[in-house]
């Protein structure tokens, strides 16, 4: 299987971790991330957020008002930290857009927690299920096929389910990078 997304020259082998809240998608990925980061690596990571009125501005701070002005893209630029807003609707974003974005800044890897509908049947996408019990990652496999592991905190020696390896972290840690097609 080929996690590498690619169009033009440069590859993206991008990574995605699916499953319900407090599944540990986020622990897992800091702890992917952290082992790429270590193995020189260039990562970006994504965040779906569900919450229509999330945003990172602040009401009343200058990059807030000069968006409420009408600017579509602020730019916020400190000593350590470039940020950039687009003022757009995203609901209909296309994913190739995104993958842009960070194959424009290089990225060796580009891990995902979520966009569960985007990405669950995408083809160059690696997928990790993560899953609190066995019935839960039953559940999951029913809406994300063919990921490459099943992750589960409380894991035991449990092997596999249809097929597909279930992994405790960190004690699995290794065999989740060789499936993600990471460095040892």
């Amino acid at each position: 299987r080929d996690s590498a997304y690619t169009r033009g020259c440069l590859a993206v082998r991008v990574v995605v971790f699916l499953g319900y809240s407090d599944s540990g998608k986020t622990s897992a990925i800091v702890s992917v991330v952290s082992r790429l980061v270590k193995a020189g690596k260039k990562v970006g990571t994504l965040k779906h957020i569900h919450d229509e009125r999330f945003t990172i501005d602040r009401a009343g701070k200058d990059t807030w008002r000069h968006a409420s002005a009408g600017a579509t893209t602020v730019i916020a630029l400190a000593p350590m930290e470039l940020t950039i807003i687009e003022k757009e609707d995203t609901r209909d974003l296309a994913i190739d857009r995104l993958f842009r974005i960070f194959r424009a800044r290089n990225v060796d890897y580009l891990i995902i927690e979520g966009l569960y509908r985007k990405l669950s049947r995408r083809r160059g996408v690696t997928r990790v299920l993560c899953a609190k019990t066995p019935e839960e990652a039953e559940e999951l496999l029913g809406m994300h096929p063919r990921p490459a592991c099943i992750i589960n905190r409380k894991a035991g020696d449990e092997g596999k389910i249809r097929g597909i390896p279930v992994l405790a972290l960190p004690r699995d840690m290794d065999r989740l990078m060789k499936l993600i097609g990471g460095p040892g």
